[in-house]
């Protein structure tokens, strides 16, 4: 289980990082690249530079709402898929081809 904890953390980091370590590396990829499309869209570091800087009103004028509202949901995906599997596996189940949850 200390195992599963490890690899949420690590998609917690970055989304994919978990993926890696789960031997799901095109995975993986696809949430990097999705993570850094949405980051660049969003302007969400211009957005986070400036709110820590104190200019809330240029924090929002440079914040692309549609593709921030998508941030949350990646993350949150990223973290469900790395996680739930290990506990299920841990628990005695498992996925196979056809996505139907079987027991070991």
């Amino acid at each position: 289980m200390n195992n599963a904890i490890e690899k949420l953390l690590w998609s917690i980091a970055l989304p994919g990082f978990g993926q890696f370590l789960n031997g799901k590396v095109i995975k993986g990829i696809v949430f990097v690249i999705l993570e850094f499309l949405v980051n660049v869209q969003a302007n969400f570091n211009v957005i986070i530079i400036a709110s820590f800087q104190g200019d809330i009103q240029n924090a929002i004028v440079h914040a692309d709402y549609q593709w921030l509202m998508f941030y949350p949901c990646l993350y949150f995906y990223a973290m469900w898929d790395v996680f739930i599997p290990q506990v299920f596996y841990y628990l005695g189940f498992y996925w196979d081809l056809f996505g139907s949850l079987c027991c070991v």
